[in-house]
């Protein structure tokens, strides 16, 4: 296998909506860390991201032969049977780092995280098996980022902050509304835009937590990121209806995924942490940037 395939075949261009997701979830935590532990997680994480595409492609080498007949599998590139083995031993790695982070940093195996992390192997797994079949799709998909600040949650401290929860929730109903309309991006235009709410509970999250007394007011941080965010999104809902005949439905897709970052830099705002909320925004803008070089669906 090639580099180009395997980038293709992972949708690499979208992990720094990945490496924010363990910055959020670290920052959301309230614990303290070193970056050292958190490029261990974003390993463990790249590396579930990373094989839960290929399994994707796997499961859906039937499909994508008929509506997508330019990914890997359908043109003859690599064989399904390889993209599963790939796949699952990513997955396998996965957990293995997360195990391997309790040890490194605390000298024992910890099962908190290592379940969680076991959890969003078998979530993984069940949304590419079952996300065409069943509406429980977008659910799976949404839990999949869920796991991913919670398991960072209980790595870094054995009682994370009620705030990661108030998080958690933010990211499930972003990734709901995301995972529906992106149901609809083989059509020319999209069929039914009441998904967008959820994108837009999803904002509300930090509002909640404040008023519920669970953190401070941070002022200017946070109403500056959450006004990106809406910005950001109502620029991608826009594109959801095709201009001059020309479908967007994609372009609408991957710019909602690499909006997942911005919602992650909300922790950042919500903590008054700066320079969270510019690691986020940075991995919001290479999201972008690799975008235009590897499909981000």
């Amino acid at each position: 296998m090639n580099l180009s395939l395997f980038l293709r075949l992972g949708r690499v261009s979208n992990l720094p909506t990945v490496w924010s997701n363990v910055l959020a979830g670290a920052l959301l935590s309230g614990a303290a860390f070193h970056v050292n532990q958190l490029l261990v997680l974003c390993a463990a994480f790249s590396a579930f991201y990373v094989g839960g595409m290929f399994l994707n492609d796997a499961f859906d080498a039937e499909y994508d032969a008929v509506s997508r007949p330019e990914r890997p599998i359908p043109r003859g590139e690599i064989d399904r049977t390889t993209v599963y083995t790939m796949g699952g031993a990513l997955l396998v790695l996965g957990i293995m780092l997360i195990g391997m982070h309790s040890i490194l940093f605390e000298n024992q195996l910890r099962m908190e995280p290592l379940l969680y992390s076991i959890s969003l192997s078998v979530c993984i797994i069940w949304y590419n098996a079952d996300h065409q079949k069943t509406l429980i799709g977008p659910v799976l998909m949404g839990l999949n980022r869920v796991y991913v600040y919670a398991t960072t949650a209980f790595a870094l401290t054995t009682e994370p902050d009620v705030l990661v929860w108030y998080g958690c929730g933010g990211m499930l109903s972003y990734l709901i509304g995301l995972t529906f309309l992106s149901q609809q991006e083989d059509l020319r235009r999209a069929s039914s835009l009441w998904p967008v709410a959820f994108l837009i509970l999803a904002l509300a999250y930090p509002v909640l937590s404040i008023f519920s007394g669970e953190t401070e007011w941070n002022g200017p941080l946070t109403l500056g990121v959450l006004l990106c965010l809406c910005v950001w999104v109502a620029r991608s809902v826009s594109l959801l209806r095709p201009r001059e005949g020309e479908p967007r439905m994609r372009q609408s897709i991957v710019s909602l995924i690499a909006g997942i970052s911005l919602l992650d830099a909300l922790a950042g705002g919500l903590r008054d942490h700066w320079l969270g909320v510019l690691v986020a925004f940075a991995a919001f803008a290479l999201s972008l940037v690799g975008q235009k070089w590897v499909a981000g669906t």
